[in-house]
C-alpha cells in the first residue's frame, strides 16, 4: 500500500508539473507581450504642475520646458556614440544618454554645460575624478552630473521601503497582524502622516484633508462595515491609513483593531497585477485620484 500511494503521488506531481508549464508560458507571455495597463492624468486625477519660473521668458513655464525639450531631442532620434567635441555640443546626429540632460534644460533656458564648468571652478574638490577640467567633455560625463546634481538639486530616494516617499494610492503589502489577518495584506494607502481622514457611508465618499477622493478603482458604492470602524482620523507620524479596493469586504485601517499603520510594518510596493489575467499589468505609483 504504501508504494502503490507514493506512486500514486508522483503520478499526480507530475500531472501537476506539467499543468504548470503551459500556465507559467503563458503569464510570461502576457507579461511580455500583453498590453500594459496605462491612465490618463484626467484618470488619475493629475492636476498640471507649472514651475513659477520662467528663466527664457518664452511665457511657458520652465518645467513644462523641460519636458517639452526632452521630448523634443528624442524626437530627432539621435544615434549612441560617445565622441569627444571641439565646444562640447554634439552635431553630427549622435549622441549619449547625458545629452538628453543638457539640452532639455536648454529648452528652458538654462546652459547646463555653464553651470558645470562654474562649479567645477568654484569647488574641484567635489569632483575629485576630475585632474584637469575640460569645458568640452565635462558636462556631459555622468560622473560629474551625478555630483553636480548631488550639490545643487534634491534627490529622491529609490528605496521602496522609505516611507517618507510613499505616495496616497500606492498599493502596499504589509505584516501587521491584527484580528482579521495574521500573515501579509495588501491595501492601498490612502493617507500619510499629517493627513486627515473622513469617511461619510451616507454617500460612499472618503475625504482626505477636506478634499473628496475620486476612486475609480473601487467596483461598487461604498458601505458601512460590519465591524467596529474609525470614520475619522489623523495620521500620526510614519504611519500610512490604508483601505482595500474590495472596499465592503476589506478590513483595513478602518478596523479599530489594525488603525492607521506603522511604516515599519510595511514590506514595499505592489508593482504589478498576476491575476486575474484581464487585469495583468504593471501598476503605476501614486494610482489615487483626487
Amino acid at each position: 500500500m504504501e508504494k502503490r500511494y507514493s506512486g500514486r503521488r508522483r503520478r499526480h506531481l507530475r500531472w501537476l508539473w506539467l499543468l504548470m508549464i503551459p500556465v507559467l508560458a503563458a503569464g510570461y507571455t502576457l507579461w511580455r507581450f500583453g498590453p500594459q495597463r496605462s491612465y490618463t492624468a484626467q484618470q488619475l486625477g493629475l492636476t498640471d504642475l507649472q514651475s513659477p519660473n520662467d528663466a527664457d521668458g518664452d511665457g511657458v513655464d520652465d518645467w513644462t520646458d523641460v519636458v517639452l525639450g526632452a521630448r523634443a531631442y528624442i524626437a530627432t532620434d539621435p544615434h549612441y556614440q560617445s565622441k569627444y567635441y571641439a565646444g562640447g555640443y554634439p552635431d553630427d546626429g549622435l549622441g549619449v544618454c547625458t545629452d538628453v540632460i543638457w539640452q532639455a534644460l536648454q529648452a528652458a533656458g538654462y546652459d547646463l554645460k555653464a553651470l558645470v564648468d562654474a562649479d567645477i571652478a568654484a569647488c574641484p574638490e567635489a569632483y575629485p575624478h576630475i585632474t584637469t577640467p575640460d569645458p568640452n567633455i565635462d558636462f556631459r560625463r555622468v560622473n560629474t552630473l551625478d555630483t553636480f546634481f548631488r550639490r545643487h538639486a534634491q534627490v529622491l530616494t529609490c528605496d521602496l521601503s522609505d516611507g517618507q516617499q510613499w505616495q496616497p494610492g500606492d498599493i502596499v503589502v504589509l505584516t501587521k497582524e491584527f484580528d482579521a489577518a495574521r500573515g501579509p495584506i495588501v491595501k492601498r494607502i490612502i493617507a500619510v502622516e499629517g493627513q486627515t481622514v473622513d469617511i461619510d457611508y451616507q454617500t460612499g465618499t472618503v475625504y482626505v484633508d477636506g478634499e473628496a477622493l475620486d476612486e475609480p478603482y473601487l467596483n461598487e458604492p461604498m458601505e458601512e462595515p460590519w465591524y467596529e470602524d474609525l470614520t475619522s482620523v489623523t495620521v500620526p507620524e510614519g504611519s500610512v491609513f490604508v483601505m482595500g479596493d474590495n472596499r465592503n469586504h476589506s478590513n483595513d485601517s478602518r478596523d479599530v483593531t489594525l488603525g492607521t499603520v506603522d511604516e515599519r510594518y510595511v514590506l514595499g510596493r505592489a508593482v504589478c497585477v498576476l491575476l486575474p489575467f484581464q487585469n495583468f499589468g504593471m501598476i503605476p505609483e501614486g494610482e489615487q485620484t483626487r
